[in-house]
């Protein structure tokens, strides 16, 4: 029979099984989403171009080592000048300092982890910011860039032209992301440069929107048509999001309370029991145990974060 001294192990077992299911889904969700986006490249590079090859893949653990740095680049906290590579490397450099250091004070090997998972989790969240910062900004400038566009190719510009015009017209941040596919079309021919917008940009919009073009110019399409959907759909993309930031903000005391409750629930059981006192920082089962909540959390606040935009807007 259960008793009471059976109850940490029960509370255990139960929160391991919803950390292996979150888990489980989280992973289940983005292998989809990374096969379906595959698909759809593939798809679009053999209707383009039935004679190509696909380059062989790089190790899994290097991808996911250039995540971290790709993302601090793209957000701007370095300058452009620096590769992936050389930021990769003293990225590396400086948690192995940072791992030394702290487990040289503390003499715990465990806790030379804390300051390395700490910093990965702020430069992650600082560059995720800034990305999505000026994603938010491109979004709202893309609907003028397209009008623009259009308004080009209804002059009868050449589909080229039109284009180089469109980006020579608008501002910061779409311009930056904008400025390699046209320094191409300057030097070559348009169909080049909507490629090279397809493969550089991490915006799905623009992703969208350079693919349509490209099927468009290679199959004698006319453009315009396209670029007519393409308004559409951007403008029913733009007001499912709306809809779903409404919801977010009027939701948002939700949000902190919950990411709240377990940081001041550790700090007030901190202070105010002598037993909490005893167990953390004072045992490597502690230090564990710390780093296990930290992860858990991270965990459960990406996948309600994936939840959240799956969430279907009526």
């Amino acid at each position: 029979m259960l008793n009471y001294g059976h109850i940490p192990h029960v509370a255990t077992a139960t929160f391991i099984l919803i950390m292996s299911i979150l888990v489980i889904y989280l992973i289940r969700i983005t292998l989809k989403e990374k096969r379906e986006e595959e698909n759809f490249e593939k798809q679009l590079k053999f209707a383009v171009n039935p004679g190509f090859e696909e380059k062989a893949k790089t190790s899994f653990i290097n991808d996911k080592l250039k995540i971290l740095p790709e993302n601090i680049i793209k957000s701007g906290i370095v300058g452009e000048k620096y590769k992936v590579e050389d930021l990769q490397r003293r990225l590396i450099l400086i948690g192995a300092l940072l791992f030394t250091m702290t487990t040289f004070f503390t003499r715990n090997l465990v806790a030379g982890f804390v300051p390395v998972i700490f910093g990965y989790i702020g430069l992650t969240v600082l560059a995720m910011f800034k990305i999505s910062k000026n994603k938010n900004l491109m979004d709202d400038q893309i609907p003028a860039f397209v009008s623009t566009f259009k308004a080009n190719i209804q002059a009868n510009q050449h589909s080229q032209n039109a284009m180089i015009r469109a980006i020579d017209n608008t501002a910061s941040p779409l311009y930056d992301e904008l400025a390699y596919a046209k320094a191409i079309m300057e030097a070559g021919d348009f169909r080049p440069g909507i490629i090279a917008l397809r493969q550089s940009t991490d915006n799905e919009t623009l992703r969208q929107m350079a693919s349509c073009i490209e099927l468009a110019s290679s199959s004698g399409s006319n453009i315009e048509a396209q670029i007519e959907i393409i308004e559409d759909i951007i403008a029913d993309k733009q007001a499912i999001e709306r809809k779903k930031k409404l919801g977010i903000n009027e939701n948002k005391p939700l949000f902190i309370v919950a990411g709240l409750f377990i940081p001041i629930s550790f700090i007030g059981s901190y202070v105010l029991s002598e037993m909490h006192r005893d167990f953390w920082f004072k045992s490597l089962l502690s230090w564990v145990v710390l780093i296990g909540i930290m992860i858990s959390m991270i965990i459960s606040s990406y996948a309600t974060w994936k939840v959240i935009q799956k969430v279907d807007i009526g």
